[in-house]
């Protein structure tokens, strides 16, 4: 599963895949110096990769954080849900292009979607506003 913020989640639909953070960086895409990742003390090559997560409500953590411009670990606090793109990692894996890495499941570079999508929860599927927390947005898909 990968989430990411309801502008990314537009921008993705359009390409047909996720890159990379430093894909994005090099066509312009983003406007911020550093992943969010970077306050985490993340290595510089994690830019490379599109990162999985197995769910909980870490990654909608991640969302909240990359919004507000600081680590938020509180789970309770308002935030813009975006998207939960869920893949079916065990084709990744028999392409060739899951990568793992002791504590990341990734790819490098691109992903395209046609193949590898298997769902998108988004606030309007699952019958919440996106203004909610990651909380709620993440016990609405379990």
């Amino acid at each position: 599963m990968h989430t990411t913020t309801k502008e990314c989640y537009q921008a993705i639909k359009l390409d047909g895949c996720l890159k990379s953070w430093n894909i994005l960086k090099q066509e312009n895409v983003l406007t911020e110096d550093k992943p969010i990742g970077a306050l985490l003390g993340d290595p510089v090559e994690y830019s490379d990769y599109i990162m999985f997560n197995n769910g909980g409500n870490s990654a909608e953590r991640v969302i909240s954080s990359k919004q507000k411009g600081y680590i938020e670990m509180d789970v309770d606090i308002p935030y813009i849900a975006g998207a939960r793109l869920y893949f079916d990692c065990e084709k990744i894996a028999q392409d060739g292009l899951l990568v793992r890495d002791g504590a990341h499941l990734k790819v490098k570079r691109c992903l395209p979607l046609e193949k590898y999508l298997l769902w998108t929860a988004i606030p309007s599927e699952l019958g919440i506003s996106e203004d909610t927390t990651p909380r709620i947005f993440a016990k609405k898909i379990l």
